[in-house]
């Protein structure tokens, strides 16, 4: 199994946190490439993103700090990408996402998609002044190297 883990910190708190990432409606600030629409539709949310439309869900937990995002092109296909926020020592809190792809590649061709679109998504350092406001500094690590790529949590 194939797999990608990226970690940003943050200054706000882990219930900052927790509570902007755990609300649905700021997936497209964040996600940016993942999210570039949000719909909702019969009950349901829907992410719109250069390979197409998915279906959305999240399911959140403040007591652990667990958001699981779950995205697919049909109701019944829907893949797990596991995040969670958790208050680090001093203050402040990280958040992390993974990413699980089969190495076989019999995964479908909308779940790789998917994957990938979610990939593109990346956590780093440079965000938006309306997300510093919001959230604090942040500063991304991917396996434990800090990142270089524009940040797409705005925080």
């Amino acid at each position: 199994m194939r797999h990608h883990t990226v970690t940003a910190t943050f200054s706000a708190s882990a219930d900052e946190v927790f509570a902007y990432l755990a609300d649905v409606y700021n997936l497209p600030e964040w996600a940016t490439e993942f999210a570039r629409e949000l719909k909702h539709v019969d009950g349901r949310h829907k992410v719109v993103n250069g390979l197409g439309e998915f279906f959305f869900e999240l399911r959140a937990d403040r007591q652990s700090g667990v958001i699981d995002m779950l995205a697919g092109p049909r109701e019944n296909a829907l893949q797990l990408f596991p995040t969670r926020v958790v208050p680090l020592a001093g203050g402040g809190s990280a958040f992390t996402f993974s990413m699980f792809r089969r190495q076989d590649n019999r995964t479908s061709d909308s779940t790789t998609s998917t994957s990938r679109s979610c990939a593109s998504s990346r956590i780093s350092s440079r965000c938006s002044a309306e997300a510093d406001r919001r959230l604090g500094s942040a500063r991304g690590a991917e396996n434990g190297t800090d990142l270089s790529t524009p940040c797409r949590i705005r925080r």
